[in-house]
C-alpha cells in the first residue's frame, strides 16, 4: 500500500525562489516512485503552473519580489524595523496570513482522509505551524525542513533574555516533530544538539537529468564574462571580491573582466569609483527566468557570495547547486573553512578565494589548461541521490 504524505510548501513552482526548487523536484521524484501518494499544500504563485491535481493552490495569487536589502551598515532604524535579526521564532503576519487561513480551512475539511506523514517546510514560521496543526488532525508523523534555522542562525544577534525567549520558542515549535532534516553539515550538528533529536542532511541539490554535457572551457580566453545571481546585502557583499578582480586585472591587464550582476540590488551601491576601473561592472537589475538562462550561456565563471564571518561558515545557499548544474568553475567570497568550500573542494567545481593572490592561482591554471567538470563527483550531489536518502529518512 502507497504511503500517503502531505507537503506543506509555501515556496514551490513557479516561484522563482531558490527554495521553491527544493520540494517541488523532490514532488516530481515522488510522483514517479509507486510507493508514495503525494498531495502539495502551496500558495497561489503567478506564472505556469505544474500541471497536476495533487498541486493544491491557497491563499490568493502570490507574486514573487525578493526581499530589498539593506547595502550599508545598519542604523538604529533598520534594526527597529527588521527584528528577525534578533528574534526568529515569531513573524509579522502570522495571524494574518491568508494562505495560512486557507491552508489550516483546508486541512480541517480532509480532516477524515488518512495521512501517514506530514512534510512542512521552513520558511515561513507558518509552514511549520501548520504541520503541527495537520500532525494533530490527521493523526500522521510530522517531518519539519529546516532550509534555514530559527533562533540558531549564525548571522542571528543574540541580546540576553530576548535570545532566551527566542530558543523556548523554537523549541516549543519543533517540539512535535517526529522528523527533522537540514541542508548543510554545521547546521545539522547544531540543530541535533538544541533540539536534542537527529537531524537528517539533505542537501539542497538539482536534477540529474538537467545536467548538460560538459562543455566549458576557458583555454586562452582573454575576455571572461563573471555572473553573480542573486541578492547582495552588507553580509553577501561583492565588494571584496571586486577588489580583489580588479588588483588581478592590474597584474595582468591583458586579461579582460567583465562582472555581471543579475540582482535586484545595485552592486556600486556596495564600492567606490576607483574599483570599478579596472574592471567592467554590469547591472541587470531583476531578471526573468528565460533571462537567467541566457545569462547562464554566456557565463564564464559565476560568483557566489555568502558571509565571509565565522558565523556564516553554516550557510549553503541552494544557489551554489544552481551554479554547479551549469558545470563551469565558480569564485565563491566567503569563508574559507565553510560548508561551502567544502562542497567545491569535494566536486572539483570551484574554490573560495579570500585575497588576489588565491584568485590568481585559481584562474591562470584554467586560462592555460582549461576547465572540465567532473560530473561522476558533481553528480553525488544531485537531487535524486538526496532523494535516495529522503526515502531512508522517510521510511
Amino acid at each position: 500500500m502507497k504511503k500517503r504524505i502531505l507537503i506543506i510548501s509555501y515556496y514551490f513552482e513557479p516561484c522563482q525562489a531558490i527554495g521553491a526548487r527544493r520540494w517541488s523536484e523532490f514532488f516530481q521524484l515522488m510522483q514517479k516512485d509507486e510507493e508514495y501518494d503525494v498531495t502539495v499544500l502551496t500558495a497561489d504563485w503567478t506564472g505556469r503552473k505544474p500541471r497536476s491535481d495533487r498541486i493544491v493552490c491557497l491563499g490568493g495569487e502570490h507574486l514573487f519580489r525578493p526581499f530589498p536589502s539593506i547595502n550599508r551598515e545598519w542604523s538604529f532604524w533598520d534594526y527597529v524595523k527588521h527584528p528577525s535579526v534578533f528574534f526568529r521564532s515569531l513573524e509579522r503576519g502570522m495571524l494574518t496570513d491568508p494562505w495560512y487561513k486557507e491552508t489550516k480551512h483546508w486541512i480541517r475539511e480532509h480532516r477524515h482522509e488518512s495521512y501517514d506523514m506530514v512534510i512542512a517546510s521552513y520558511t515561513p514560521l507558518n509552514s511549520i505551524r501548520l504541520g503541527r496543526y495537520a500532525k494533530k488532525i490527521l493523526g500522521a508523523k510530522l517531518v519539519v525542513d529546516m532550509r534555514d534555522m530559527m533562533s540558531l542562525q549564525g548571522q542571528k544577534i543574540r541580546l540576553p533574555i530576548i535570545d532566551g525567549i527566542d530558543r523556548a520558542l523554537d523549541r516549543f515549535w519543533l517540539d512535535k516533530s517526529d522528523v527533522i532534516l537540514s541542508v548543510g553539515p554545521t547546521i545539522c550538528r547544531k540543530a541535533s544538539e538544541f533540539y536534542g533529536k537527529k537531524v537528517h542532511l539533505i542537501y539542497n541539490a538539482f536534477l540529474a537529468k538537467a545536467l548538460p554535457s560538459a562543455t566549458s572551457s576557458l583555454q586562452g580566453c582573454k575576455e571572461i564574462t563573471m555572473s553573480y545571481l542573486g541578492t547582495m546585502g552588507h553580509r553577501r557583499n561583492p565588494r571584496g571580491l571586486i577588489d580583489i578582480v580588479s588588483r588581478f586585472r592590474q597584474r595582468h591587464p591583458d586579461i579582460a573582466i567583465k562582472m555581471v550582476f543579475a540582482s535586484q540590488d545595485d552592486p556600486h551601491e556596495f564600492i567606490d569609483e576607483s574599483l570599478s576601473k579596472a574592471v567592467e561592472i554590469d547591472w541587470l537589475g531583476y531578471i526573468g527566468r528565460e533571462e537567467v538562462e541566457r545569462l547562464k550561456e554566456q557565463t564564464d565563471l559565476f560568483i557566489l557570495l555568502e558571509d565571509t564571518d565565522e558565523k556564516g561558515k553554516e550557510n549553503v545557499t541552494g544557489k551554489l547547486f544552481e551554479y554547479m548544474l551549469a558545470q563551469k568553475p565558480i569564485v565563491a567570497y566567503c569563508h574559507p573553512r565553510s560548508d561551502i568550500s567544502a562542497i567545491l573542494e569535494d566536486t572539483g567545481s570551484g574554490r573560495v578565494v579570500t585575497n588576489v593572490d588565491e584568485f590568481e592561482s585559481f584562474l591562470l591554471p584554467l586560462l592555460e589548461n582549461g576547465f572540465e567538470a567532473d560530473r561522476e563527483r558533481i553528480l553525488r550531489y544531485s537531487r535524486e541521490k538526496q532523494y535516495e536518502r529522503l526515502k531512508e529518512v522517510l521510511s
